[in-house]
């Protein structure tokens, strides 16, 4: 298998049928299956996003989220940046959506409170309910994020898959 380092092209311009063979070729499995193998060149493997609902790319470095299969979405949008916390929030959320419940302490103070930012849940409440939006029109279906209770929430795993390339091994 070929393992691409994404995080060095600008793939959101790249067209859809490129596109698809490079997600074909890249190395990515399911969220609540990871492995800690190491790769077959000795390279160290690094997440480089995640693919949500299958159509939606979201590259971590550089706060993107790509709707890679467009005729799949009602929007005319296919692409969209987002802000640093929104970021934030959103990959601590695909990183801890194997946890039965993401309490909003823990999302208030990874996202807001490590960073020097004022956390309150009227502030988690709002950027929430952005991300949701954004994901929506980008063609996440409207319950991939959902609040169990009024001190948790929840990520639909299934829809999950972590994206990997590999650096090479330095001598």
């Amino acid at each position: 298998m070929t393992i691409l380092a994404l995080g060095r092209l600008p793939f959101f311009i790249l067209p859809r049928y490129i596109m698809n063979r490079v997600l074909d070729d890249m190395k990515y499995e399911n969220i609540d299956t990871l492995s800690k193998t190491p790769n077959e060149s000795g390279g160290k493997e690094v997440i480089f996003g995640y693919l949500i609902a299958e159509n939606v790319l979201f590259d971590i470095k550089k706060y993107n989220l790509i709707n890679i299969n467009c005729k799949k979405i009602k929007s005319v949008s296919t692409f969209s940046g987002m802000r640093e916390t929104m970021s934030r929030l959103l990959i601590y959320l695909l990183e801890n959506c194997t946890r039965e419940h993401i309490s909003i302490e823990d999302i208030l103070f990874n996202v807001w409170d490590k960073y020097d930012l004022q956390s309150s849940t009227s502030r988690l409440w709002q950027v929430m309910q952005t991300l949701k939006i954004n994901l929506n029109e980008i063609g996440v279906p409207q319950n991939f994020i959902t609040q169990t209770n009024s001190n948790a929430y929840t990520i639909k795993t299934d829809l999950v898959r972590v994206l990997y390339y590999c650096e090479p091994r330095t001598n």
